[in-house]
């Protein structure tokens, strides 16, 4: 009998939301409750709810919670990495790592990478160029491993203690 092989680019680099590798890596479990269910989804940035230590939410403060991450350990309603994750829902937030993420154009490794404030989308931008316009960078968050050619799954670094500045010294 013959082994059936599967070949999908996902499955061999991994899924949005994971982490690439078991070196050092930080979660903490938080309740999600953003003003825009539909925001919600796996490998955006998240932020703390203000007065409210367990809960976070996208574009929920200026104060960086985590990346949404762990997606296979959400239930969710259907099956595409997309679905929104509803409110009320106990999440992990990532605060240190090596993950795979979503991009939304090639980038190179040592990019900055950015969360936009109103969606926590991710985006990246050379180490010397001009920060993307309501956007705030993720806590040492540079592009890894291997250049991204175009949009889809990169690998980032993050770490909640890291380095903030951008190219303006910020």
């Amino acid at each position: 009998m013959t082994q059936k092989i599967v070949s999908n680019k996902a499955l061999g680099t991994g899924v949005a939301g994971e982490f690439y590798s078991t070196e050092p890596q930080r979660t903490r479990g938080k309740i999600i409750e953003s003003a825009s269910e539909a925001l919600n989804l796996i490998a955006v940035a998240v932020t703390h709810v203000a007065d409210e230590d367990d809960q976070v939410g996208v574009a929920a403060s200026t104060v960086f919670a985590g990346l949404i991450g762990s997606p296979k350990t959400l239930q969710r309603v259907g099956l595409d990495a997309q679905t929104v994750i509803p409110n009320g829902t106990a999440i992990e937030c990532i605060l240190q790592g090596y993950v795979i993420v979503n991009l939304p154009a090639a980038a190179d490794i040592g990019d900055f990478v950015y969360f936009t404030d109103a969606t926590g989308l991710l985006t990246t931008i050379a180490p010397d160029g001009v920060p993307p316009a309501s956007s705030t960078r993720l806590p040492g968050g540079t592009v890894q491993i291997k250049n991204v050619i175009a949009a889809g799954l990169g690998i980032i670094y993050l770490d909640s203690a890291g380095d903030k500045s951008d190219s303006t010294g910020t």
